[in-house]
């Protein structure tokens, strides 16, 4: 019997990925302004929409480890030499930029500063920046990989390096971080996981059509579980333990879901890989650190919005005008480092 192949096509090219992270970025935005709208308040719905937003990340961590990745196996050594400044500095000197920018907008706004707090906002920790801990994690883990590629020789052993390390942050997360700080870590191992033995993976899920839609089935199933796990726990009294249990089960959700997304987008690539989606997706990280800002204004003061639809509107629309306006003004902040440094 012969069996069905599935036009391979790139699943995750340039522009699909483009067009994911436009998705990405209106779950991570939606999952912010709805809960906080009171739309939702009190019933099973808050929850699910709140945690669309760790879910959202682990894939934009895939995306990262996937990319690097890809472009060292593009450029090797050439890559490795000019790293730290085009990639780390870059995201960098996007924090510094940030900093100033809600700096600005708490005094506007009459916000106080706490003092560790934006000492903190220019390494890690407590940040005065809005998902300002997600660029902290990004430089984290780029360095990571950057040192374990570097200094250990066999591949391999480098994946090893890197597991130990993150996996250690994650460790150090579940007993002395909150639980945003660590729980979509495992995006970023399975990014670099994907690419380094991409060709395997995608001889496997091309084989057949029936393979993308069967781990799909799988992952969904075990997202289920271990959500509900890490929303339930365990039976147990020891609340140390409890916490940990549900920690563990949150960071693997969050894993299911990314295999989820891309089994989603190999399936559903031509409606994934839309206009609408691969516009946002160019301003992806514009809404992800922007969106702060509306979130808060039409929250409090003068310019509070009562209705809850109203508010989610306006949040929606400010952000996607904000991250437009400012795209020019970020981008040349992150391009300092490659073109004068």
């Amino acid at each position: 019997m012969t069996r069905m192949c599935v036009p391979r096509g790139d699943y995750l090219s340039v522009e699909q990925s483009t067009a994911l992270k436009g998705l990405l970025a209106l779950g991570v935005l939606f999952s912010h302004a709805v809960p906080a709208s009171g739309l939702v308040k009190g019933s099973i719905l808050s929850p699910l929409i709140g945690s669309l937003g760790y879910l959202c990340v682990a894939v934009f961590f895939f995306l990262s480890g996937y990319g690097i990745m890809a472009q060292y196996q593009a450029k090797k050594e050439k890559y490795l030499k000019n790293f730290l400044k085009n990639r780390v500095l870059s995201i960098y000197f996007l924090t510094l930029f940030l900093i100033l920018v809600y700096g600005v907008f708490r005094k506007l706004v009459r916000v106080p500063i706490i003092p560790i707090d934006l000492l903190q906002s220019f390494f890690v920790g407590n940040t005065i920046v809005s998902n300002g801990w997600y660029l902290q994690i990004v430089i984290l883990f780029y360095l990571f990989w950057f040192f374990t590629t570097k200094y250990i020789k066999k591949e391999r052993m480098q994946f090893g390096g890197l597991c130990i390390l993150v996996l250690g942050y994650m460790l150090f997360g579940i007993f002395y971080m909150s639980h945003f700080w660590f729980q979509s870590s495992f995006g970023f191992l399975l990014g670099v996981f994907w690419l380094q033995n991409k060709n395997k993976i995608d001889d496997w899920l091309f084989q057949n059509r029936k393979h993308p839609v069967i781990v799909m089935s799988l992952a969904f199933v075990f997202l289920g579980v271990t959500y509900f796990l890490a929303t339930k726990g365990m039976i147990v009294k020891d609340k140390m333990l409890n916490g940990i249990f549900r920690s563990v089960m949150s960071c693997l959700s969050a894993l299911m879901f990314v295999v989820v997304i891309l089994m989603l987008n190999i399936i559903c690539k031509k409606i994934l890989n839309c206009g609408v989606l691969r516009f946002l997706g160019k301003f992806s990280m514009e809404i992800y650190v922007l969106q702060g800002i509306p979130l808060h204004i039409f929250a409090k003061g003068a310019l509070r919005i009562e209705n809850d639809w109203l508010y989610i509107l306006s949040v929606v629309a400010v952000t996607l005008l904000l991250a437009v306006a400012m795209h020019p003004v970020i981008r040349f902040i992150t391009n300092i480092p490659k073109k004068y440094l």
